[in-house]
């Protein structure tokens, strides 16, 4: 296998890494939030609002060893021989329970891989930056005072940078992945119990545990 091969068999790995690292930058169909965070609807969510809201509102960081423990085990069901993991640094989430969001990544996240043929490749990528902006709890979906869905608004993401190195048996190159300044336009969904909260952005493969701060 030659070089060229291995970067090209790099592009999925390195596409689908980025989705770990930025954790609210889901895409998808855009919805509109609901009015007001703390909304009732008909559908049995009543329970939507106080509990939920209290529980999320502080300050979170993620565990980044586990989720890119996530993704080597998603590239390797996919059949790749993915050797190593780890996820330094910091990503932290600041939720005020009055409607406003603050998210900071500073993480550097790394895949080892033996793609074959005495080729061995990294993927080592560093999340830099914030998305701020609002959110409310979604009326329309089901939830309860552990679980509900969050929609965000008026997201502002324009800091925030992936830079991409991929390196195949220690020759290395850059590969950056632009960041759209429209990447959140969806939501996620939520759950939170104690000291523990847990996203999963619409559309997104994984899901991020996170522990108050």
């Amino acid at each position: 296998m030659s070089r060229r091969t291995a970067a090209a068999l790099a592009v999925p790995l390195t596409l689908l890494f980025a989705l770990s690292g930025c954790a609210l930058l889901g895409g998808g169909p855009e919805k509109e939030p609901a009015d007001g965070t703390e909304e009732v609807t008909d559908d049995g969510s009543d329970a939507l609002g106080p509990a939920l809201t209290d529980c999320v509102d502080g300050s979170w960081t993620a565990d980044l060893e586990d989720l890119t423990a996530q993704l080597a085990a998603s590239l390797t069901s996919s059949g790749m021989t993915i050797t190593g993991s780890s996820g330094t640094g910091t990503m932290s989430l600041t939720i005020d329970g009055a409607g406003s969001l603050d998210f900071i990544n500073d993480a550097v996240l790394q895949i080892d891989a033996d793609l074959g043929g005495g080729l061995a490749m990294t993927v080592t990528q560093h999340h830099v930056g914030s998305a701020v902006g609002q959110w409310a709890w979604d009326g329309s979906a089901a939830a309860d005072d552990a679980s509900g869905h969050m929609l965000f608004s008026g997201m502002d993401n324009s800091s925030y940078t992936v830079d991409n190195t991929i390196t195949v048996n220690g020759e290395s190159s850059d590969a950056p992945i632009p960041i759209p300044s429209d990447a959140i336009t969806s939501g996620m969904a939520v759950g939170c119990t104690g000291d523990t909260l847990t996203t999963k952005p619409d559309g997104g493969p994984f899901t991020t545990t996170w522990y108050r701060d």
